[in-house]
């Protein structure tokens, strides 16, 4: 096999190889993110609890739950992640302080 041929054939798998792995990415996100009539009920009640809220992305609550997680970016830039019960109702709002308090207690 030639230089060039032996050059094509990595150049098209690093290619190949780097798209798949894109693409897996992508879906993986996919996966945790919903839309649809119940996730758009979910963000209206997350902004009854941030008003003036962003929503960036809804989620079902993992752990085997079957509530939501909604991200929603306040005014202020600062972004939280808004807990809702199956009926929509909040069950809490965590926030990076929220987070770094617990690990500062953990400590």
């Amino acid at each position: 096999m030639t230089m060039r041929a032996k050059l094509v054939i990595t150049v098209t798998a690093v290619v190949v190889l780097g798209a798949s792995g894109v693409g897996i990415a992508q879906t993986m996100d996919s996966e945790e993110r919903v839309s649809g009539p119940a996730a758009d009920k979910a963000e209206k009640a997350a902004i009854k609890a941030v008003p003036d809220g962003h929503i960036l992305g809804v989620e079902r609550e993992d752990e085997g739950r079957r509530g939501w997680e909604v991200e929603v970016a306040r005014p202020d830039g600062r972004e939280v992640e808004v807990h809702l019960t199956p009926k929509l109702e909040s069950a809490g709002v965590e926030t990076d302080e929220t987070d770094d308090a617990n690990e500062q207690d953990s400590d």
